[in-house]
């Protein structure tokens, strides 16, 4: 799959709040990609569960630089491999099997 990518109106890479616009050449046909390349609906729950672990990993993140106690940090830290973990299971084969059972 070839990506394009086309620099928006004000778009610059100091961090401007115009990201990108990305094109697959595919179409919106309310489907995308899975971790592990299948084709699914947008409104599925697997891209949905996707969907609150990136931001429960993100947020996590952000509690870790802001906590100022060590063994806090290290907790969170631990939380947030787990849910790496977690995240790539769901996208690979494994979590397609865990998906289906569910």
């Amino acid at each position: 799959m070839v990506l394009q990518v086309r620099i928006g109106k004000g778009y610059h890479r100091g961090g401007h709040p115009n990201p990108p616009n990305v094109f697959t050449r595919r179409g919106d046909q309310g489907e995308t990609d899975t971790g592990s390349r299948k084709r699914v609906a947008k409104s599925s729950s697997l891209i949905n569960l996707e969907g609150t672990i990136d931001e429960t990993i993100s947020f996590i993140g952000f509690a870790t630089v802001k906590t100022r106690w060590e063994d806090i940090r290290q907790d969170l830290r631990t939380v947030q491999e787990d849910l790496f973990t977690i995240g790539e299971e769901i996208t690979s084969e494994g979590g397609r099997k865990a998906h289906r059972q569910v």
